[in-house]
């Protein structure tokens, strides 16, 4: 019977990993349709922020709900919910303009068009590098965090149950600042400022050693964290056309995804050998070099960001 489980865990993971594949980029690349350019922004930040929330409360009334009904019940109202869900679909009206993707099962074709896009056009690649080196910030920084809890700190489970929390809670507050100022704030500002105070707040991660100071650099990580996350998203949808923004935000999705992986590859690899708080400190030069590089090095990418 445990043979079997297993089996059908992994196949249901599986199944579930491949939907929010397809999810993600559906979803962000519709974004534009669904609202004017102008709200982009605050309407990436209400979809990050809800999705915080729903992960977060979700998270506690699962535990509350598992111990009434059981896990092959909870298996099933989970289920039920990702049938209900699609029914929201037809209450969204999508615009269809002239360029708008066409379908396509053409693996191979639909790789080369990516590939010739990108190529032609920089300021999208550059945005996808840039999403990128935020989801392996973002993926390091939260494994290397459960392992300074609870192998240096010896945290409990309740306790790093409240870090999550209060990381979670930063990621609401960076979506309710773009909801509210995302339109008045300037992009290479917002990104500065978002690196900076990852710098700022990885540097000096060794001085927050009770949970009241944990609230504080959790806020501020996890705010900076979500505001970048928004503002590289907001930005590629407005270079990327109607055509191929699907596929651009597959590749992304594809991208950050395995540099994810190597963020939490690494981490367990080097728990042994490397002082998570290092991996911190790693994370924050990582930052910095990010902010001169947007401010500095690349004068294209710093005039374009500054025109939208």
């Amino acid at each position: 019977l445990v043979p079997m489980i297993k089996i059908y865990g992994v196949v249901l993971s599986l199944l579930i990993g491949i939907g929010t594949a397809f999810l993600y980029p559906a979803k962000m690349a519709s974004v534009p349709n669904v609202v004017n350019i102008q709200a982009l922004k605050p309407a990436n930040a209400l979809i990050s922020g809800s999705g915080t929330w729903a992960l977060t409360f979700g998270g506690l009334i699962a535990s509350t709900v598992l111990l009434h009904i059981g896990i092959l019940n909870m298996f099933y109202l989970t289920c039920a919910m990702y049938f209900a869900a699609p029914l929201f679909l037809w209450f969204v009206s999508l615009r269809h303009d002239e360029d708008t993707e066409s379908s396509s099962f053409d693996v191979i074709k639909d790789i080369k068009q990516t590939a010739a896009f990108l190529d032609k056009h920089k300021k999208a690649l550059n945005m996808i590098m840039l999403a990128v080196v935020v989801s392996l910030i973002s993926a390091t920084f939260y494994n290397a965090m459960n392992t300074l809890a609870t192998d240096v700190y010896q945290v409990s489970v309740q306790g790093l149950a409240k870090l999550k929390w209060m990381l979670g809670c930063g990621t609401f507050y960076g979506a309710c600042v773009m909801i509210l100022f995302g339109r008045r704030l300037k992009t290479t500002k917002t990104l500065v400022a978002a690196f900076l105070g990852l710098f700022v707040f990885l540097i000096t991660a060794a001085f927050c050693t009770t949970f009241f100071k944990a609230r504080l650099w959790l806020g501020v990580i996890g705010l900076c964290a979500s505001v970048l996350k928004i503002t590289v998203d907001t930005i590629l949808q407005k270079v990327s056309p109607n055509f191929i923004r699907g596929k651009i935000f597959a590749f992304a999705s594809m991208l950050e995804t395995f540099v994810s992986l190597v963020g939490i590859g690494f981490v367990s690899v080097c728990a042994d050998i490397i002082h998570p708080l290092a991996i911190f400190h790693g994370i924050a030069v990582l930052s910095a070099v990010m902010v001169v590089l947007i401010l500095a090095l690349n004068r294209d990418f710093r005039y374009f960001v500054l025109r939208i």
